[in-house]
């Protein structure tokens, strides 16, 4: 039975390990209104400049223009980038992915670019094929490593931002994988700053040798102790 083994096969075929993602309650009902089936095939704005869409909107003339997209970050496989229409109003950066294998890969690299049209006053579009799954892999992990923000907490924001969002445990995983490689970075960096705050042993006695030569300094070459003062003194108390 071929059939019968193949299915088999599959299902004991060892995956990645699943990463739960609590589901996001909305305390606010305003999040759900205008939001409909269609809004998928639109973008929508995830943070401050900062948009999350399908590879549509990347080629929207008006919707570039009106919100002042300077950058298309579209993350997308090399095939679909080469015959990606584009609009002369702004810059387009590709993160190129075949699968989602290599996605922890990329996250760094888009926080860079997103980082840098920002400071340049611009908005950027990120987009892959429908806009719910590789490209908001990747805003989510821009989310996490800018706010310091855990797996859970950047993907409840995003799909509260985008409705539409749809990550398998593959995506999951490789965002947690960045999770930790973010929090070891900021370890790293509040131990630095620790460090270069903390004075040694070798510094106070430096200090002290300085005070010193201060001291010595200001009393001009003269003695701190002379017996004939003393002596001169002594004499005009008991006159």
């Amino acid at each position: 039975m071929p059939g019968f083994s193949a299915s088999m096969d599959r299902a004991f075929t060892p995956g990645l390990p699943r990463t739960p993602v609590r589901p996001f309650y909305f305390s606010d009902p305003a999040v759900f209104q205008g939001w409909q089936y269609e809004s998928r095939r639109v973008a929508q704005l995830i943070d401050t400049n900062l948009w999350l869409g399908p590879m549509s909107s990347a080629k929207d003339e008006e919707f570039l223009t009106s919100n002042k997209i300077k950058r298309v970050l579209a993350v997308t496989h090399p095939r679909t980038w080469d015959i990606m229409k584009r609009s002369p109003s702004c810059e387009y950066s590709a993160l190129l992915v075949a699968g989602t294998d290599g996605l922890v890969n990329i996250f760094s690299q888009a926080r860079l670019l997103i980082e840098d049209t920002k400071d340049n006053d611009g908005a950027v579009l990120v987009c892959c094929e429908t806009g719910n799954e590789k490209a908001a892999a990747v805003v989510a992990a821009y989310l996490m490593d800018t706010y310091n923000w855990t797996v859970v907490a950047a993907v409840q924001h995003v799909q509260s931002r985008r409705l539409s969002i749809a990550l398998d445990n593959s995506m999951k995983y490789h965002l947690q994988t960045y999770e930790t490689l973010c929090q070891a970075r900021s370890d790293v960096s509040s131990s630095t700053a620790s460090t270069s705050h903390r004075r040694t042993i070798d510094d106070l006695y430096d200090d002290d040798d300085e005070t010193a030569e201060a001291m010595d300094l200001n009393r001009g070459g003269i003695a701190p102790f002379n017996d004939n003062d003393n002596d001169s003194e002594v004499e005009a108390m008991t006159q």
